[in-house]
């Protein structure tokens, strides 16, 4: 598995962030991120289905940071959380790994939900998991996608969270104010 992630060339994740001039649509922005998480899938020798819900009520102020922040965990969690066929098997699950992504309004905020099934967050990464540098040593990446995905909503005056059990996935939730930061 290491020795195929390790052939896989770079996913490129900031050329995909500047491949719009315009913010995209909902349906836009689902079929983007479908083909990124398919595209990336193949590179790792994993099969992957997204099913995304709510993209159509991101308000425009938010539309290109969802956008970003949506890039991110999609790459993460296809690279490091979804196992490989031979794995899923293993393990009993479908050989297909699943990534849900919900938004919705939630009283005076806006949430973002991102699940996938895959193999999860080692419990004493968990609490840092959104620190520059944190890493799984068992697995190859440089620390910054969840950074970055922090920065981000942040930046908008919102907040992250992520929840796992290590073995049946990880969830992530964002929340944003339903008024834009001045």
């Amino acid at each position: 598995a290491a020795a195929q992630l390790n052939a896989t060339p770079p996913i490129p994740v900031d050329s995909e962030l500047q491949a719009a001039a315009s913010p995209p649509v909902a349906s836009d922005l689902a079929g983007m991120l479908d083909a990124l998480a398919q595209r990336i899938a193949v590179q790792c020798g994993k099969k992957v289905r997204l099913v995304a819900h709510g993209l159509e009520h991101v308000p425009d102020q938010y539309r290109q940071a969802i956008r970003e922040v949506a890039i991110q965990l999609v790459r993460n969690s296809v690279v490091h959380g979804i196992e490989e066929i031979e794995v899923r098997r293993g393990l009993g699950k479908d050989e297909t790994g699943e990534l849900r992504l919900e938004f919705r309004r939630q009283g005076q905020a806006y949430e973002l939900d991102f699940r996938d099934d895959g193999a999860g967050i080692p419990d004493d990464l968990l609490p840092r998991i959104f620190e520059k540098l944190a890493t799984d040593p068992e697995k190859e990446g440089t620390g910054l996608g969840l950074a970055i995905v922090k920065q981000i909503v942040e930046a908008h005056g919102g907040g992250v969270t992520a929840e796992s059990t290590h073995g049946n996935g990880a969830t992530f939730t964002f929340t944003l104010p339903a008024a834009p930061k001045d």
